[in-house]
């Protein structure tokens, strides 16, 4: 049986073979933690750096995704992930960390929501 999975991103500059790797990554890590995945949103590319108590540090090499399953949809919530890899330039899945649920209105440094109200940009996989 095929899994459906919503997944949105806003990754810009990717090359396409990128962001067939960090969809596969995000997909493996959100079944992981929690089989019901229904939407995935890919939130950047690679990177090396977290905000903690409102200041950037260094940190190892990441991909940071959200998802929802209908559970998380009907209390207006999701769930964030830091995707680990092996090592810098790769795209081996390493481990992955949640947060516990959050709420869909919360927001960023910026004062952006962390999972947008609107999301226009849409493309269903079939894994």
């Amino acid at each position: 049986m095929e899994d459906r999975i919503r997944v949105v991103y806003f990754i810009k500059g990717n090359k396409p073979l990128e962001v067939q790797r960090l969809k596969g990554l995000c997909y493996r890590a959100a079944k992981e933690i929690d089989p019901d995945v229904q939407e995935i949103l890919i939130r950047g590319g690679v990177h090396g750096t977290s905000r903690k108590t409102g200041r950037w540090v260094k940190d190892q090499e990441h991909i940071t995704f959200s998802f929802k399953t209908q559970a998380l949809k009907d209390e207006k919530k999701f769930r964030t992930v830091h995707v680990y890899t092996k090592g810098p330039g790769t795209y081996k899945f390493d481990s992955a960390i949640p947060t516990d649920p959050l709420p869909d209105d919360i927001t960023d440094y910026l004062g952006n929501r962390v999972w947008p109200a609107n999301l226009n940009a849409e493309e269903i996989l079939y894994f």
